[in-house]
């Protein structure tokens, strides 16, 4: 057992392995996203301050994370809609950071809620938001909504957590 100091109730309180690795990963994507930053290279939008609290510590699936753009062959028939209704904004979709899910995760994870993505690289870890549903066909996935800025890519054995 770990334990940390908790500033808000002001007083030690015991945390598992999992969270402990959790939070070790926030703190390095936080330093990655400074250096990144510092650097002049390309920053990640709307970063939300995530701690060990935050994430729901043994809600972690390993996936396979690819990209997709909102265009009528990568999608259906109405490529700036997305599952829950919400329209995309071509102008802005690099700052929206929304994602769509396989059907399987629907069991986890449902439409709206954020999740830590963490393994990817390109920009692409950080904090999204589930807004779409993948084909059928697929398992065990995500994919990035991303504009033509942005290269895309098939990344495996990618963390993702649930925030709370």
């Amino acid at each position: 057992m770990i334990y940390i100091f908790d500033n808000k109730n002001l007083k030690y309180k015991n945390i598992t392995y999992e969270m402990c690795a959790a939070f070790i990963l926030v703190i390095t994507i936080t330093f990655i996203l400074t250096l990144s930053f510092i650097k002049g290279g390309k920053t990640i939008p709307k970063i939300i301050p995530v701690n060990s609290e935050v994430l729901k510590s043994n809600s972690y699936h390993i996936v396979t994370a690819s990209c997709y753009r909102p265009t009528i062959g990568q999608c259906d028939s109405t490529p700036l809609i997305t599952a829950d209704g919400s329209k995309i904004d071509t102008n802005n979709i690099d700052n929206l950071r929304w994602l769509a899910i396989s059907r399987n995760l629907e069991k986890h994870y449902k439409m709206g809620d954020k999740i830590l993505v963490a393994g990817v690289g390109n920009g692409l870890d950080g904090i999204w938001i589930i807004k779409d549903r993948m084909n059928k066909r697929f398992k065990n996935k995500i994919d990035f909504l991303i504009s033509d800025k942005i290269t895309g890519g098939l990344f495996k054995n990618i963390k993702i957590y649930k925030i709370l």
